[in-house]
């Protein structure tokens, strides 16, 4: 009933706390299966074995075991990702606690610029032009 090897997508849930566990249950998976392979069976002894069925199997073999491997890694990676873009979303949406005071933020050593400031003023300019949905724009630093 359940002997094909056709991939399934599941979706669920678990706890952020719980993501360590299952990064390394996954991790372990991934290695079992690369650990499976054997490239020294690939290659047939008798050189006139090269054209064979037996051959194809090992190389098919070999393969689906890549392929079971590189699976478990890309749902790492995406788990991984999900979870860095998470804590980027979450860590700009948490506004700053009332009984802390705003950390003053500097624009650079001498430069006696408050970043606070300047993000309130960008903020207040985005308003005033009708700005606040647009994404902001990139700007990639290149060495002189």
């Amino acid at each position: 009933m359940f002997e094909d090897d056709t991939r399934v997508t599941l979706q669920y849930s678990i706890a952020v706390k719980d993501l360590p566990t299952e990064i390394d249950r996954l991790m372990a998976k991934a290695v079992s299966a690369l650990k499976k392979i054997n490239t020294t069976k690939l290659q047939p002894s008798n050189p006139e074995d090269q054209f064979s069925l037996k051959t194809v199997a090992r190389i098919d073999t070999t393969r689906k075991t890549i392929e079971e491997a590189s699976s478990v890694l890309g749902d790492i990676s995406n788990i991984i990702n999900g979870y860095i873009s998470y804590q980027a979303k979450s860590s700009q949406a948490a506004p700053p606690h009332p009984e802390q005071p705003t950390q003053q933020r500097s624009a650079g050593p001498g430069t006696g610029v408050d970043v606070n400031d300047l993000l309130q003023k960008l903020g207040a300019f985005r308003h005033t032009n009708g700005l606040e949905n647009e994404e902001p724009h990139t700007i990639e630093k290149q060495e002189v």
